[in-house]
């Protein structure tokens, strides 16, 4: 698979259209389609990096140079709930996504993460 194919797959799975995505890491809708066809190679190491974030996955990953999207020395595990927040996020105004934060951060702040001593969260 190609980078541009990994790029392409990663988008996808964010469920963005070109348009948007090419926003977000900075570049017109057709410097991503000439990513993603193979027209461009030789992709600059910070749109990698800006794809690699947006879509939660490796530059290594996005450059072929391992097969695991998310693997990282901590071998962290993909979390399609975070996916989701992520895609819904990038479809909202800077103003509802600072809303969200706040409802997301103040929810986080009233739970209570104590564990009991079977190990479950209460």
């Amino acid at each position: 698979m190609t980078v541009g194919e990994r790029i392409q797959l990663s988008r996808k799975r964010m469920g963005m259209n070109q348009v948007d995505f090419a926003a977000k890491i900075n570049v017109s809708k057709q410097t991503l389609y000439k990513y993603e066809n193979n027209l461009i190679t030789n992709i600059p190491s910070d749109k990698i990096e800006a794809v690699a974030n947006l879509c939660h996955v490796t530059p290594a990953y996005l450059m072929g140079w391992n097969n695991e999207a998310n693997s990282t020395s901590n071998e962290q595990h993909f979390d399609q709930d975070l996916v989701i927040i992520q895609r819904e996020k990038s479809k909202m105004s800077a103003k509802d996504q600072a809303k969200l934060m706040n409802i997301l951060k103040a929810n986080f702040d009233d739970y209570n993460w104590e564990e009991d001593d079977s190990g479950n969260i209460e």
